[in-house]
């Protein structure tokens, strides 16, 4: 699962733990993209073994993910607006790893840290994927803008061109 912490959100009280909606479960990578401000993009198709585990992973399409990645990105520049933007689109998105490595849909949460800042989380559309993005913020959050297959966040344009998320 994808777990965002900082910011007020941790290990510890009512906010412990956010779960962005997305994994990589039994994932590979096929692209990184890391920058020295902590930004960066990584893309993971799942193992064919994976196939092995179809009791467990009953609410991910196999073959499609499989054959096609999904893409983490996250950006700490705030050009979004906001002062963590988290954007995961692919066949894994919408989806955690629950107890047991049970692979269940997993809900939107809407959470705030001790020290004001709280969170935010879209459904989107990048490059025909569907997929969630999450701002991280202290005040207003900044406006998500589907504009066709791309987002504008702030002043972050993202896209995708089914391997990994752009950063624009």
């Amino acid at each position: 699962g994808v777990y965002v912490y900082g910011r007020g959100l941790g290990w510890h009280g009512n906010f412990a733990r956010y779960r962005f909606p997305g994994m990589f479960h039994t994932s590979y990578p096929v692209h990184t993209d890391f920058r020295p401000d902590g930004s960066g993009v990584v893309s993971g198709r799942m193992y064919e073994i994976a196939r092995n585990d179809r009791r467990r992973i009953q609410h991910v399409d196999l073959d499609a993910a499989i054959r096609h990645p999904t893409s983490l990105a996250v950006d700490f520049s705030g050009r979004s607006g906001a002062d963590v933007l988290v954007a995961m689109v692919g066949p894994q998105a919408g989806r955690r790893v629950q107890y047991w490595m049970k692979v269940e849909p997993a809900p939107v949460q809407e959470v705030s840290g001790h020290d004001g800042h709280r969170t935010r989380t879209t459904e989107i559309t990048l490059g025909g994927a569907r997929g969630y993005l999450m701002t991280l913020a202290r005040g207003d959050h900044p406006g998500v803008v589907q504009d066709g297959d791309r987002v504008r966040v702030g002043d972050r344009v993202l896209t995708f061109d089914g391997v990994k998320i752009g950063m624009d």
